[in-house]
């Protein structure tokens, strides 16, 4: 297969597939919003971005589309798109520019690198193990990424037994990317879906009291920490979507219970409940009984 770029090696392509997924139309997709919020804006770009590739790699096997034609044009309209907006807004007045800028407290940095420092310890297994460990055996070699890699081709993975496909069509965007079944760049992916949400709610918490973003990321270190059976810890390092179910459901949860509109308009708090439905619905698209958190969050 070939790669998004052909000339180039496999891990530029790789990264090239990282920063699609998580970044670049994330980025497009905030600049029709004005957030401030340097946490909350950059949780956003994360959300946009995830759900545009899980959406893209699924309409591209609706339509019967070529995987790495379709996220070449992709690509080029929203890098276009991007850099005409950068240059229209060099050349506007200060007051007229689109999207805004977000800002930085000390708060963002505190805690953003304190819970990075705390997690890094407490998820070693992942770092200890990972490739090629990862998607090695049990369910994930078996369904979710052989699942990926249909996805990767254009293709329903008619096999699936009706389970939401969110995290398989992101590791299918590596795939498409990099032209090969090398699942180093998907295992970065199942890193990413479990770490930064709990660095950015940390930070999102950050800015009303220390004591909410400490207990948020006390409570997902002990996940692991408190687990004693080994097939159990197992299968963080082995890929399974499971944690990423559970990390989302749970940052998603603790945005909403802190940042619940109460009545009044506080358009902090509207935004970083929203961001939270938005993360549990990504987990009810990674295991459907975390549907449960969404609706009730959506009812509250």
């Amino acid at each position: 297969m070939t790669g998004f770029l052909g000339f180039a090696p496999i891990y530029v392509n790789g990264l090239l597939s990282l920063l699609f997924v998580f970044v670049l139309p994330g980025m497009l997709l905030v600049r029709a919003f004005d957030i401030a919020n340097f946490p909350q804006r950059w949780l956003a770009v994360f959300l946009g971005s995830v759900t545009f590739n899980h959406l893209f790699v699924t309409l591209i096997a609706l339509l019967h589309m070529a995987p790495v034609t379709s996220y070449r044009a992709a690509a080029a309209a929203i890098v276009a798109v991007l850099l005409f907006l950068m240059i229209r807004d060099r050349r506007a007045p200060r007051g007229e520019r689109s999207g805004g800028a977000s800002t930085v407290t000390k708060s963002d940095i505190r805690y953003g690198l304190l819970s990075l420092a705390v997690l890094t310890l407490a998820y070693s297994s992942i770092w200890k193990y990972g490739v090629p460990h990862v998607f090695a055996e049990g369910d994930v070699s078996i369904s979710w990424n052989r699942w990926s890699l249909i996805w990767s081709q254009g293709q329903f993975p008619t096999g699936s037994y009706g389970y939401p496909q969110l995290v398989p069509t992101l590791w299918a965007v590596t795939y498409i990317f990099t032209g090969s079944n090398e699942h180093y760049f998907a295992h970065c992916i199942h890193v990413v879906l479990i770490i930064v949400p709990i660095v950015l709610a940390a930070m999102v918490l950050g800015r009303g009291n220390w004591w909410k973003p400490a207990a948020t990321v006390l409570v997902a270190a002990w996940f692991v920490l408190e687990i004693r059976e080994g097939w159990l810890k197992a299968t963080l390092y082995e890929g399974f979507p499971d944690w990423v179910a559970a990390i989302s459901a749970f940052c998603g949860a603790a945005l909403f219970i802190a940042n619940a509109p109460d009545g009044r308009f506080d358009r902090d708090k509207i935004v970083t409940a929203l961001l939270s439905v938005c993360m549990l619905t990504m987990a009810a698209a990674t295991k459907p009984i975390f549907g449960l958190f969404a609706i009730a969050a959506l009812t509250a």
